[in-house]
């Protein structure tokens, strides 16, 4: 087979993966603009146009997708990626990506975060486009209970409303402390479309935000592991084994790049912009997915400055 365009960008994890001695693997699904494939360990990893933001378990390159089919075999010949219907391309040259170290020196003070978090919420709500679980922040992190119903112009708002009570609850539990949120966020488990269901989405963002925050300042929000450990466990059956591997890197803290630098912008009191542009970003992945995992994280923030130590 000849070769294709060299990878443009890999994740760390990922050319990890891929330097084990006898790589082989098998493609689970094929999109025009991403193909998910796992490894010999049952790890995913997915190849992904270099549009798209990188993340440990990505590489980015220019690729056709017709051509491949569920169950194709992946394989390193070389240094080289072989997967049927893809041109061999050389992934040794790839730049690495790994999610940016917190300098804890830089940290904003505890109780100043507080304001830094509303900000970044205001901001977020008045962003446009607003889809998928986004459309739950105007109301309930501003104190309303009363769902509004969902914005008439998005073609499946009304599939929304019942991951919008479960959301809202979710939300609302979490002001008891954070570590009640792992009970109601079971119920959003695997639900709503997309390869990645819009629960999963919203849940993963949430717990991404907590293990952030917990990580910069571990005096003030507890890790509450034991109820994510519960809530991976129920996840692996109520969820997609694509989503499952998502879900479970979010809640231990790694997310695609623009995830990672929001949460650095913000807790190193970097220029507002750089957060706003990073919220952005987050919002162009997939169709709803990165609205749902931004309204995830933003929720995460604003619990975790408001119900600490409750």
């Amino acid at each position: 087979m000849a070769d294709g365009p060299s990878a443009q960008i890999i994740g760390s994890f990922a050319r990890r993966c891929l330097r084990r001695p006898g790589f082989e693997g098998r493609v689970l699904a094929s999109l025009r603009e991403a193909i998910y494939f796992s490894d010999p360990r049952g790890q995913l990893l997915w190849l992904a146009l270099p549009s798209h933001p990188p993340h440990r378990r990505a590489l980015l390159m220019p690729f056709d997708s017709f051509g491949v089919s569920v169950g194709s075999p992946v394989s390193m010949v070389g240094d080289r990626l072989a997967l049927d219907g893809v041109k061999e391309s050389r992934v040794d040259q790839a730049a690495v990506w790994s999610a940016p170290i917190l300098d804890r020196s830089r940290l904003v003070p505890w109780a100043a975060l507080h304001d830094h978090v509303q900000a970044l919420v205001e901001r977020v709500i008045e962003m446009p486009g607003c889809r998928g679980f986004g459309q739950l922040l105007g109301h309930d992190l501003n104190g309303r209970d009363e769902l509004r119903p969902p914005d008439g112009a998005d073609a499946d708002a009304r599939r929304w409303q019942a991951m919008f009570v479960a959301g809202r609850d979710l939300l609302r539990a979490g002001r008891a402390g954070t570590a009640a949120l792992f009970e109601p966020a079971l119920e959003l488990l695997g639900l709503g479309p997309g390869l990645t269901p819009a629960g999963d989405d919203f849940v993963g963002g949430m717990l991404f935000a907590l293990n952030r925050v917990a990580r910069a300042y571990p005096e003030n929000v507890p890790r509450a592991t034991p109820g994510r450990t519960v809530l991976l466990d129920r996840a692996q059956a109520a969820t997609t084994r694509i989503s499952f591997a998502i879900l479970s890197d979010l809640a231990h803290g790694h997310g695609a790049s623009p995830m990672h630098e929001l949460l650095q912008a913000l807790l190193h009191g970097e220029e507002p912009g750089r957060a706003l542009a990073a919220a952005e970003a987050i919002t162009r992945i997939g169709h709803t997915s990165g609205w749902d995992m931004l309204a995830g994280v933003v929720g995460g923030l604003s619990l975790s400055v408001g119900s600490a130590g409750r």
